[in-house]
């Protein structure tokens, strides 16, 4: 016997906020779209049929995912948009979850300008849709704001929690607030602030996690890196305990305080650095830790030219800062790459036009 859904329709139940969306702006990003857009596009949907993307495959993969332990960390929703009015159903997420309420939004903002295809797919609500049990009972693709490389289940969209609720004042201020500090004035040492985020931190291996590495690293070498924790999340107390007798703690800083210094680190937490986006528009130099987590625009950044790798283990950053010492110019020149780039490429308007190409390349293979 077939299960019986629980079902909510919500084209009413979550009120748009106001426009956000610069409507010629928008229309100008559709009609000439970055070709690295099209091509992740065409990436993440090459593996896929129309087959793949039937909504009989979408409710089988529903159920499938409902009988996994831990199901409700996927946090599915089935998404549909229909002659411009959208709707959506879920087994574990209810209107009150502020990714899922916001991604509604974004696309009540787009339909405000631009009509979107008749088009039905799954979203997870969680950072990515990489665990093995969920891809491999997966049915069809799964739209999800992350993923790890060589995930070939997962289609990437843009987090619209960035600009529409999640520190949406923060992105903003690093827009405006980026050029206050002239590079001349910046302190010459990496900076980085965060929580312990990113798996378990156990007994055994907590100083293996990429945050834990950083932060040591910062300890021993406090002439290149100021790093420091400024939360426990899920940290164990035998744990916390070891990171506050090493002083690895510190209060919370503002972002002005990030801002002041020329080198800023992006560290992988529970998937991607969360901090990325906003540090692309910091005019600071981005040390961004080698990583096979992926978000929508990553792949349009290039090394060296966007921001400098460095490993997760901490093996090399200590000559690479010193690289960027040494080559001053070179280190500010990719810090206005990265800012021309953020300001190019992953503004509000390009997020709703990666949408718009997406869902209309999506529903070009998806079946009547």
């Amino acid at each position: 016997m077939r299960i019986v859904f629980l079902i909510w329709i919500c084209l009413f139940s979550i009120k748009p906020q106001a426009d956000v969306l610069v409507r010629e702006l928008l229309l100008k990003k559709i009609r000439q779209p970055a070709p690295w857009m099209v091509e992740q596009i065409q990436s993440d949907l090459a593996p896929f049929s129309s087959e793949d993307m039937e909504e009989d495959k979408i409710r089988q993969t529903m159920e499938s995912i409902r009988k996994v332990p831990s199901s409700g960390l996927a946090q599915l929703s089935c998404i549909s948009i229909k002659d411009n009015q959208v709707s959506w159903w879920s087994l574990t997420q209810t209107a009150d979850d502020n990714r899922l309420t916001q991604f509604i939004n974004f696309m009540k903002e787009i339909l405000k300008i631009t009509s979107l295809p008749n088009v039905t797919f799954l979203i997870s609500g969680w950072d990515s849709f990489d665990r093995p049990l969920y891809v491999y009972e997966a049915r069809c693709p799964v739209f999800a704001i992350g993923k790890k490389r060589y995930n070939k289940q997962t289609v990437l969209i843009p987090e619209t929690r960035t600009y529409l609720y999640y520190d949406n004042d923060y992105y903003n201020s690093a827009r405006k607030k980026g050029s206050q500090f002239p590079w001349r004035e910046k302190k010459e040492k990496a900076f980085w602030r965060g929580n312990t985020t990113g798996g378990n931190y156990e007994f055994y291996s907590w100083d293996f996690m990429p945050r834990s590495n950083l932060v040591l690293f910062s300890k021993y070498h406090p002439d290149l890196v100021d790093a420091k924790f400024v939360g426990n999340y899920c940290l164990p107390y035998n744990i916390e305990s070891t990171c506050e007798s090493y002083g690895l703690f510190s209060p919370y800083v503002s972002q002005e305080e990030h801002l002041q210094y020329k080198y800023l680190i992006a560290v992988d937490g529970n998937s991607w650095p969360s901090s990325l986006q906003w540090q692309l528009f910091s005019y600071s130099t981005i040390l961004k830790q080698d990583s096979d987590f992926l978000e929508y625009y990553y792949n349009a950044l290039k090394p060296y030219v966007h921001y400098v790798p460095y490993r997760a283990d901490c093996s090399d950053l200590k000559e690479k800062i010193q690289w960027l010492k040494m080559h001053d110019a070179k280190a500010q020149q990719i810090a206005k790459n990265a800012r021309a780039f953020a300001e190019e490429n992953i503004s509000i308007e390009d997020m709703a036009a990666y949408f718009y190409h997406l869902l209309t390349a999506y529903a070009k293979i998806q079946s009547p």
